[in-house]
Parts: structure tokens; sequence; C-alpha cells
């Protein structure tokens, strides 16, 4: 029986981060299986390439139960649960591939919600309970997130 699977993205590192810990928890839950799903890992490079990745696999037919899209937040207390792209490149620093885009739209069309709705989650149950955000930043895993929701073509939840 073929599983439904479930795709989850970290990142290379990149800046002064020799490590992300996004690529190390996705990573370790590559081949899970949870419920009738089968996790599949894949880390991403930190340039557009890599924050076209999955939207492009979406339009090449790829389809997945869910999409957990993860990214490392310098400064967070707490991880959060992005529930909104932002229609904005806006990079503090050169991503890998040395891009560095200032105050530019990513497509000029808006900003882009989940479908997924998180507020309704048990997430304060959690060990490290995260916070419900609307502000993914300006870098990579903003992008990435705009650019896989955008690329959503059916109630595939994202977050």
């Amino acid at each position: 029986m073929l599983r439904r699977r479930v795709i989850i993205c970290g990142f290379e590192p990149f800046g002064i981060h020799v490590e992300n810990i996004s690529a190390q928890v996705a990573e370790s839950m590559d081949k899970m299986h949870i419920a009738d799903c089968e996790v599949e890992a894949q880390i991403l490079t930190v340039d557009k390439l890599g924050s076209l990745s999955i939207a492009e696999r979406l339009r090449n037919g790829d389809r997945f139960a869910g999409i957990i899209l993860m990214g490392l937040a310098e400064n967070a207390d707490a991880p959060r649960i992005e529930v909104l792209a932002r229609d904005l490149l806006d990079f503090k620093i050169a991503d890998n591939s040395g891009r560095q885009p200032k105050s530019q739209p990513i497509t000029g069309d808006g900003d882009l919600s989940t479908s997924s709705n998180a507020e309704h989650w048990p997430y304060k149950s959690l060990h490290l309970a995260p916070d419900i955000s609307k502000d993914a930043g300006a870098f990579l895993c903003n992008e990435l997130y705009y650019r896989t929701l955008q690329a959503i073509d059916d109630a595939t939840p994202c977050i």
C-alpha cells in the first residue's frame, strides 16, 4: 500500500551559523511513520533555488498530506508557528548565493495566509509552547513559505 507523505523541510546553515536546528529536526524525522503517513525530510539550500524547491515539486505533480516548513528565527524566545507569509523580501544579510534583495515584493500580489487553523491546535500544551506569529520575517523561510502557499492548488495543509 502506498503511504501518504508529509514533507518536512529545514535549511542548511547560513550567515554566522555553522548548524541550523531546522535541518537537524527535519533529518531526525525522516522516514518516520505517523498515522498513515510517511515523513520525508528535505534540507533546502539558503538561496532562491531553495525557496522555490517545494513549489516546483508541487507544480511537477508531487502531492503531500501535509507540508511543514521550518526555519531558524535567531532572536525568538520560543518556537513560533507562522500563519502568514508576507509578500516581501528584505534580507538583512545575503543568502548563501550572495543575493540580498531590499524592500522588494516577492510577487506584488499581497500576503498569503495558511489554510491550517493553527489557533485551534493544542499548541500551548507542547513542551516548548510555541507562539502563533504573523511575521515570518523577510528572509528565506518567508520566501519559501510564500512560494509554497502560492503553488498549492488544493487543500494541502501547509505551515
